[in-house]
């Protein structure tokens, strides 16, 4: 899906930046028509250089990557880091099991309130669109 997005973002005249733990996944091959490729020393690296670079967070379905990921985006967030914008593309309710878990535990009062406003879910594409358009013009879902 990375690659189906980097060309995507090329396609559309944008940047596509890769950022990938060196050695970790030695069957792993870099896109070879990324704007720019930086290799990191480990996971939490590459993490924390996702974060610097981004400007905001879509998070499509995925693995437990992916769920790591998000969870420390939303951390991040909830703890005052950054105020970027984070959105779940909830394909086909991929991330309905997430949104219930979440929400039991905001429930039982686990999280600090500014948990759950820190994300939102969509469920198609155009919306996904229609918010980060939102969000590119100043609006805030932060």
């Amino acid at each position: 899906m990375m690659g189906h997005m980097a060309n995507a973002m090329l396609a559309a005249k944008g940047e596509a930046i890769g950022v990938m733990p060196e050695g970790l996944f030695p069957h792993e091959v870099a896109h070879s028509g990324l704007t720019e490729l930086i290799y990191t020393a480990d996971l939490m690296e590459r993490k924390r250089k996702m974060m610097e670079l981004s400007d905001a967070f879509v998070i499509f379905p995925g693995g437990v990557g992916t769920l790591d990921e998000a969870l420390e985006v939303i951390t991040w967030k909830t703890i005052q880091r950054f105020k970027k914008p984070i959105v779940f593309f909830n394909w086909q309710g991929y991330w309905d099991p997430f949104w219930d878990m979440m929400k039991a535990y905001e429930a039982k009062n686990v999280f600090y309130p500014e948990t759950m406003a820190s994300f939102i879910l969509v469920d198609d594409v155009d919306t996904l669109i229609k918010e980060l358009s939102i969000i590119s013009e100043g609006g805030h879902h932060d």
